[in-house]
């Protein structure tokens, strides 16, 4: 029994990743069709909030439980635990409405005027109705002419900034930093006892800062966090590998320093904004098929940079690994600032404006 343990535990691993996957990209698409445009950053932000919520609770709940002596089945809690988010989630799939653009889309216009309603608490949604009906969403039978068009003149440069959102996100090292982080903090000698909770420095870091974006993504802008953010995490990535060139007592708490600031930039940028672009930049027929492709891209890295770790630091060493990210970081800062417009207070509808779209590809969305 205990030698098929292994591919068990992997099948396991890959329905929850897949479901979670799934979730993240169904959320983003669902909370930027339901949202205003003056509060859409704010709510699919706070998306991205309760993920690093749910994360920190996760360090504190593992740190009570392995603060327990003796107890050996207090990994059986951590993950029965994590359990019961699922379950209210679930619950609540049944509670929140459908998305007014869904039905609009499928001829359930008076569904969509009712919920809309509700949603603005305002009698009069007929402006917006007009918006929506004007976009069209593809059938099954057009998808692959969708994904086709995301190659297109006019659509390929919306496709490939998203896509390079998603890849820069997770090459300039950002499932590293999160996986080794107690690497990172074993360096500075604190106790065994304690690394657990010394963990929830950068964890708290991560928590504010993306408390604080909410608030500031739909004042100051998407495209200024993303700059701030990216600079953070080139600055960070280069303390992370000065630290890891000498080896004494200044070096190894700067570590933490550095480990702190990257989670903190990461979580003003590429942490929730990412989810926040690509969810609002892709025209109606284009959308989903969008959002899941550059989606698939993110993941993709994410795999490769997490995989490639390890090899990296046999071959190169922990300072010339940072090294290297922080280059990829420069790179991701040179990308955003000569591609990525701002889209604040842009309705979904709008956005073919944002970026010049021309007649042929707004005739496709009516």
């Amino acid at each position: 029994r205990d030698l098929h343990y292994p591919l068990r535990r992997q099948r396991q691993m890959c329905i929850r990743d897949r479901s979670i996957g799934i979730g993240l990209l169904a959320t983003s698409v669902y909370i930027a069709e339901v949202s205003t445009p003056k509060y859409r950053g704010a709510l699919i932000s706070t998306g991205e909030l309760v993920i690093v919520l749910g994360i920190f609770v996760s360090f504190l709940v593992n740190a009570g439980l392995s603060s327990q002596k003796n107890n050996h089945q207090a990994w059986r809690w951590s993950f029965g635990l994590s359990g019961l988010p699922a379950l209210v989630q679930l619950l609540g799939m049944f509670i929140i409405p459908e998305s007014p653009r869904w039905l609009v889309y499928k001829g359930r216009n008076e569904e969509a005027r009712a919920i809309l309603i509700k949603l603005r608490n305002a009698q009069n949604v007929e402006e917006e109705m007009n918006d929506i009906k004007e976009s069209k969403e593809p059938s099954f039978g057009k998808l692959l002419t969708s994904f086709i068009d995301l190659f297109s003149k006019d659509i390929g440069p919306i496709f490939i900034m998203a896509s390079g959102l998603e890849f820069f996100s997770q090459a300039t090292g950002q499932p590293t930093v999160l996986y080794y982080s107690s690497e990172i903090i074993n360096r500075t000698n604190v106790s065994k006892d304690l690394v657990l909770y010394a963990s929830l420095l950068p964890a708290t870091s991560k928590l504010l800062f993306t408390v604080l974006v909410v608030f500031l993504v739909d004042r100051v802008g998407r495209r200024p966090l993303f700059l701030i953010g990216i600079s953070g995490i080139v600055l960070s990535l280069l303390i992370l590998s000065l630290s890891f060139s000498a080896k004494n007592e200044l070096t190894t708490w700067l570590s933490l320093v550095g480990l702190m600031l990257y989670f903190a930039s990461f979580s003003i940028s590429f942490g929730p904004l990412v989810f926040v672009i690509i969810s609002e930049i892709f025209p109606p027929h284009v959308r989903a098929v969008g959002v899941g492709a550059s989606s698939l891209l993110g993941w993709l890295t994410h795999l490769i940079v997490s995989f490639t770790f390890l090899s990296l630091l046999e071959a190169i060493g922990p300072s010339y690994t940072f090294g290297l990210y922080a280059v990829i970081g420069v790179l991701s800062l040179v990308f955003v600032y000569t591609l990525l417009p701002e889209t604040k207070d842009k309705a979904l509808e709008e956005m073919k404006s944002v970026f010049n779209l021309s007649n042929q590809v707004e005739n496709k969305m009516l």
